[in-house]
């Protein structure tokens, strides 16, 4: 597909006001880019309808939501409904807040150490500033609803780091392999208010009015909340299905909208491409962003003749319909700026398979337990009279209500008192009550939780040990998945290290870290830049190894190795400091404080105060 996307616009000097050079004019290379919008367009839903959790979606929120039973269920039957499956959820969601994943960073050149250091905790900071940890909550939620959810990860000068949770409505590859980075293509969709294109795209940004969607309706008690999009036939769009509407459709939630005029937004589209295309000139050519100066970007680059236009991919942002940027992408890494998070990988296809695609049938099947038990309850409680006829006259039949204290019916001369009874509820089987045990405790293994107010009613209540144990051996699945979290968590922090070796400014860095942000680099021939000057910018961050601590995500694992490390600090055999950080206390401040009292006991015993073996020796903390 890249051989056929048209060539981008060139530059043959670096002067800030030179024109774009275009293979043809603007305007045809514009109209071939809206051509080629569409054929991606398509091959990009062409891809995300192999998803197998596509028709499945809806049935899972709604599940969620508490809405097991059809609208077209009997007003009669019982409405009783466990809502086993969001507990399930929200228990796995908690997991993930309990502890916060070791991210480290190393380089294997020793003269690269601090800038290592440095990144490290300006990735951890901007994690904490951030809130990423509840991004990450968020991504994985998505993850086990749809079987697939991405970062789209960000960055900007003097020093800022974002992430922005997606799902496959939102991020569609092109061509993928079994991982994101193989794929030919990504397509990034969003919408935006026509204000984010006029301060983003300035120069590109006119008449953008007619490609935002106005829209005259009345919300309605069934709506849908996605809405028809401007570019698409009104014909064309009552054709498709209710899953195509989905993702081609404009966001428009129904409990928002207002009788009258509706102001819409506008589809952002980013075409990020793995494009081969190269300098076929016999001169070399810069590739910058077409409406920026050098000074204003970092991204720009020569391309000498026979060399590739775009090594680190090629960036295509469309307006609607619309292209209002084309040029290189804005990043030093060369990849497509997502991760990509699955926690149930399949072998024959790129998509993941939903959590809830194993437990809803089990739900299901103890709702409908639950409900025919509460249907018996009422039939129990409300029992049916039945009666001979010409035993009781019908009027008095008609007001008799059985349940009614004091109720009062009038028979005729020949009835007896067995021709007025009440019928007797069908018993319920007790394999009813022990299949309906079973889905219990099979839910919960396949959810990978454990039922604790079970123990508590053994005759020898199991110790902590123990419980931690069986608390492994349940949760095995999420152990499976806090592994492919650290995966995704890896892929996305090396992106991050590139992002901070090229947006963040060394006053960022100092006010961020203090003196630990300044190195010697920053005063080489590039000044006030971390790249050395002998290394091209943009291969530096392969000097560096981005590594999520294996187990780090789940809590058993952090509060053994806490309690590894308290048990080998009172015996001055683990540095004091590190206990601290792992223990999540300000070790700084703590340390600081511990040497202002080590003074003020000095000057008031006039001694001086007993040190450690390891101070003894001076070994540092």
């Amino acid at each position: 597909m890249s051989l056929h996307v048209p060539t981008g616009p060139i530059f043959r000097t670096d002067s800030d006001a030179e024109k774009p050079t275009y293979r043809d004019s603007e305007a045809s290379h514009a109209s071939a880019l809206r051509s080629w919008r569409e054929l991606a367009r398509e091959q990009a839903f062409s891809t995300a309808r192999l998803s197998p959790e596509i028709d499945a979606v809806a049935k899972y929120a709604q599940c969620l939501l508490g809405n097991f039973w059809d609208k077209r269920r009997a007003k009669f039957k019982s409405p009783y409904y466990d809502n086993r499956l969001n507990n399930s959820r929200q228990s796995d969601l908690a997991l993930l807040t309990d502890t916060r994943p070791t991210i480290s960073v190393s380089s294997s050149v020793d003269a690269y150490k601090q800038q290592a250091e440095m990144a490290m905790k300006s990735i951890q900071m901007e994690w904490s500033r951030e809130n990423m940890d509840l991004d990450l909550v968020r991504c994985v939620d998505i993850t086990k609803l749809n079987g697939t959810g991405f970062w789209k990860l960000g960055a900007a000068c003097p020093g800022i780091m974002q992430v922005v949770p997606c799902g496959p409505d939102n991020v569609l590859p092109i061509q993928p392999g079994f991982d994101l980075q193989q794929s030919s293509a990504v397509l990034y969709r969003t919408h935006k208010k026509l204000s984010y294109f006029l301060q983003k795209f300035p120069f590109t940004s006119s008449n953008l009015e007619k490609e935002s969607n106005f829209t005259e309706r009345t919300a309605t008690a069934g709506d849908s909340k996605y809405g028809r999009p401007g570019d698409i036939p009104e014909y064309t769009w009552n054709g498709l299905s209710p899953q195509i509407k989905r993702l081609l459709s404009v966001e428009t939630s129904a409990s928002e909208m207002t009788p009258g005029q509706m102001f819409g937004s506008i589809e952002l589209q980013e075409f990020y491409i793995d494009d081969p295309s190269v300098n076929d000139s016999r001169h070399r050519v810069l590739m910058r962003h077409p409406y920026l100066s050098l000074t204003q970007h970092n991204y720009w680059y020569w391309v000498d003749p026979g060399k590739p236009l775009y090594p680190r991919k090629r960036l295509i942002v469309y307006a609607g319909r619309k292209p209002v940027y084309d040029g290189p992408a804005p990043f030093w890494h060369g990849q497509y700026p997502f991760a990509c998070m699955r926690l149930n990988p399949v072998p024959w296809s790129f998509w993941g398979l939903s959590k809830y695609r194993d437990l809803i049938p089990l739900n299901q099947a103890m709702n409908e337990i639950g409900a025919g038990i509460m249907d018996m309850v009422k039939r129990a409680l409300n029992p049916v009279a039945i009666s001979k006829a010409g035993s009781v006259p019908y009027a008095s039949w008609r007001e008799f209500y059985p349940e009614m204290p004091g109720a009062k019916l009038y028979m005729n001369n020949n009835a007896t008192v067995n021709d007025v009874r009440y019928m007797d509820p069908p018993n319920i089987p007790q394999w009813v009550l022990l299949f309906h045990q079973y889905l219990g405790q099979e839910f919960d293994r396949i959810a990978g939780s454990i039922d604790v107010t079970a123990l508590g009613k053994k005759k020898q209540v199991p110790g902590g040990d123990t419980i931690e144990q069986m608390r492994e051996l349940m949760n095995s699945i999420t152990r499976l998945e806090s592994r492919y979290i650290e995966k995704f968590l890896e892929d996305a922090g090396v992106q991050a290290v590139s992002n901070f070796f090229q947006h963040f400014t060394i006053g960022r860095r100092i006010q961020m870290l203090g003196g630990d942000g300044i190195t010697w680099h920053d005063f080489d021939y590039s000044i006030g830049q971390l790249v050395p000057d002998n290394i091209p910018k943009e291969d530096f961050w392969r000097m560096f190894a981005t590594k999520i601590g294996v187990g780090s995500l789940l809590s058993n694992a952090k509060d053994r190795e806490k309690q590894t490390a308290i048990a080998l600090a009172s015996k001055s055999m683990f540095p004091l400091k590190a206990l601290w950080r792992m223990l999540d206390l300000p070790a700084d401040e703590l340390w600081q404080e511990l040497e202002k009292e080590h003074e003020a006991g000095m000057q008031i015993t006039g001694r001086t105060p007993r040190t450690t073996r390891g101070q003894k020796n001076g070994k540092a903390a």
